[in-house]
């Protein structure tokens, strides 16, 4: 997972390289915009769960102002984001 074999190890790259395109917000909109405010309801008020909390409203707040897509028919099936959101090329799973 990413928490085990990634994010310990991070301060120790020599470089750390962002792949995502702007052209991808307005999907993840599409693809996880209502998970938001169920997170939220759920685990506001518990102390365990406020860095979580805090980065959910924050991204929640991002994709609040990004306008909205109706299809995903833009993204190529070559794309990384069809990993995330379905219908890539590539068998990986």
């Amino acid at each position: 997972s990413e928490l085990k074999h990634i994010i310990p190890y991070h301060g120790n790259a020599d470089f750390v390289v962002n792949s995502s395109l702007a052209y991808e917000l307005p999907y993840l909109k599409r693809h996880c915009f209502a998970a938001f405010e169920p997170f939220l309801a759920t685990y506001r008020g518990d102390p365990s769960r406020l860095d979580g909390v805090i980065r959910a409203e924050r991204v929640q707040r991002l994709l609040a102002s990004i306008a909205d897509v109706e299809n995903d028919d833009l993204v190529p099936p070559t794309s990384l984001l069809r990993e995330f959101i379905g219908g890539s090329a590539y068998d990986v799973h």
